[in-house]
């Protein structure tokens, strides 16, 4: 494998059949100093954090509907149950969204210290509390510094992309919980309603509820969204 990713043309990028697999590609390009994702940008299946979160940066990866899935397997079981000898068949099942992580995430320039940052933000931006400070301590310098970096390289502030980070997660429970508006606003790091409701309906041109009554159903458009990242509807 050393042998072909050195071979490959440059940049180029990997698609996995699965994030295992895509795992390994990783850590045989970073094994001979092939840059991710600015040499090879790589993409995996089926979402597994065990190996999407186990590499640095993490690996973008394609989550697969298995929501529906489960549920016309839900349906074969109940009537094997029920002694209707369901026909055996096959099913083809599309994606639900695609993750993105810094495996395909391009900027037009790189700075030391920044992929480690957006690393750092994706997996801890919901937890409340977070801010310019904590990213300081993963870029290795001031805050005047750590903030400039940023922005040269995503063209945004480190506090764009956390609220980035959360709105996308508050999208997803929106569309595949039940849990309460409240509820969701505190789990994904915000101590009160209003900011992140204004938030909500400036960027995505609707309000909270409004989104989740829009997506019942799935669709499996994947849509660019404002800030960067991908967006589809989810089964509910």
């Amino acid at each position: 494998m050393r042998r072909w990713l050195g071979g490959l043309p440059k940049p180029c990028g990997i698609f996995a059949a699965n994030d295992r697999i895509a795992q390994h590609i990783a850590a045989m390009a970073q094994a001979t100093d092939t840059r991710i994702p600015e040499d090879i940008a790589i993409l995996g299946v089926d979402n597994d954090e065990i190996y999407c979160e186990g590499v640095m940066p993490g690996i973008s990866s394609i989550e697969t509907d298995l929501d529906a899935a489960g549920y016309d397997l839900g349906i074969f079981l109940a009537e094997a149950i029920a002694a209707k000898r369901p026909s055996p068949s096959i099913k083809l099942y599309g994606p639900s969204r695609i993750v993105v992580r810094g495996s395909t995430r391009i900027f037009r320039q790189t700075e030391p210290g920044v992929a480690n940052a957006l690393d750092f933000i994706r997996r801890h931006a919901c937890t409340a509390g977070i801010g310019i400070p904590e990213i300081m301590t993963q870029m290795k310098c001031s805050r005047r510094e750590a903030t400039q970096r940023f922005k040269r390289v995503t063209g945004h502030t480190i506090l764009d992309e956390i609220h980035n980070v959360r709105l996308e997660r508050m999208c997803e429970l929106l569309r595949t919980t039940d849990m309460k508006i409240s509820a969701i606003i505190n789990f994904c790091g915000y101590e009160s309603e209003p900011f992140p409701k204004r938030m909500f309906l400036k960027r995505i041109g609707m309000t909270m509820r409004a989104y989740r009554v829009s997506h019942p159903d799935v669709d499996l458009t994947v849509t660019p969204m404002p800030w960067g990242g991908f967006e589809t509807p989810r089964r509910q």
